[in-house]
């Protein structure tokens, strides 16, 4: 979602990710008839589903040169990946790994 006045512009996005099985869905449910290969495998059969929220801010600045200010906060909740796994590898990489992060810059063009 896009909201932009004059020089000002804002953004939020949204990211899902939806529920997931925890290893392999072989494991836990039958398949062509053959029994689950691994039903104990673990106390839970899924991944939840994550929702994580980013905005972003920004300015245009009216100056011979042109310069943008812009701010931001990705995955404002501060939400963690499910169940102890890191975000950082293994399948567990599409979820966010480092909490809510916050950022900001400055773009100059110079013609």
């Amino acid at each position: 979602l896009e909201f932009s006045r004059g020089n000002f512009a804002a953004d939020w996005q949204i990211r899902y990710v939806g529920k997931m099985v925890l290893n392999t869905y072989e494991d836990f449910f039958s398949v062509q008839g053959r029994p689950p290969e691994n039903a104990d495998y673990a106390d839970r059969q899924y991944y939840p589903s994550a929702v994580y929220h980013d905005i972003r801010a920004s300015y245009d600045f009216n100056t011979s040169k042109k310069v943008n200010l812009y701010v931001g906060v990705d995955n404002v909740a501060d939400k963690i990946p499910p169940l102890g796994l890191t975000g950082t590898g293994g399948g567990s990489a599409i979820y966010e790994s480092r909490g809510r992060f916050f950022y900001g810059g400055v773009k100059a063009t110079f013609n």
